[in-house]
């Protein structure tokens, strides 16, 4: 209730922080977005897992002051999970979810025998799903055992995976081609030219699929990264 309550309400920091990043208050509405400053008391935001562990308080701080926006995953109209994007970087925590490894946002619209991208955040997975495009993600640049069995459970005829233009996505996307070679499910790994990653070059940028090229990960080109 609390999620659904507060869909599309965020504090003023949180709406320049959208405004910013080229999101539409329609956009975030859609998807179901809302701010973390909508969750009022310490228990709240211990269950969504938006608070540093307590042995880490005294080097850590959560970083939640400002605000944050809240990507929470809905399955038959049922919360299941959420992500939270702060909008500070205190302590580089920037980045939370309230259930690791276990959900793959997007896979639910998913049907067998389809091809499937896969892109590191959420934000480039609706950027991709604006397109058109069956995206999936886990909000985080790792996929465990878990989420790729979910994952091969759809059968995928192929996967096109979008790899973010730094070392750890393109790390990270070696080792999904490599994992879904040993599968013997076609693969290819692609990234924008012009852009970090999905979300920058169809939302910030306004481009198409032009300026996205696949690549083929060597091992210098992952070193020259550094």
């Amino acid at each position: 209730k609390l999620f659904k309550s507060n869909i599309g309400k965020f504090s003023e920091k949180e709406l320049d922080f959208l405004s910013k990043r080229k999101i539409k208050i329609e956009m975030a509405t859609k998807y179901k977005f809302l701010g973390l400053s909508n969750f009022k008391n310490k228990k709240e935001l211990e269950i969504i897992g938006a608070t540093t562990h307590p042995l880490l308080k005294g080097i850590l701080p959560d970083g939640i002051e400002d605000g944050g926006i809240v990507q929470p995953l809905f399955i038959n109209n049922t919360i299941k999970n959420c992500s939270i994007r702060r909008i500070s970087d205190v302590g580089k925590l920037k980045y939370t979810i309230a259930i690791p490894d276990i959900s793959v946002w997007g896979l639910d619209e998913v049907d067998l025998n389809e091809e499937i991208w896969i892109c590191e955040g959420i934000l480039d997975m609706i950027a991709l799903q604006e397109m058109d495009i069956k995206a999936i993600s886990v909000s985080s640049a790792m996929w465990s055992t878990i989420q790729l069995y979910q994952l091969i459970n759809k059968k995928p005829k192929n996967i096109v995976i979008f790899a973010d233009n730094d070392r750890v996505g393109i790390k990270t996307a070696s080792i999904l081609n490599n994992f879904f070679n040993l599968m013997m499910i076609p693969n290819i790994v692609v990234i924008s030219e012009i852009a970090k990653d999905a979300f920058e070059h169809f939302n910030e940028r306004g481009m198409d699929f032009t300026k996205i090229s696949p690549i083929k990960i060597t091992k210098d080109m992952i070193l020259s990264m550094e």
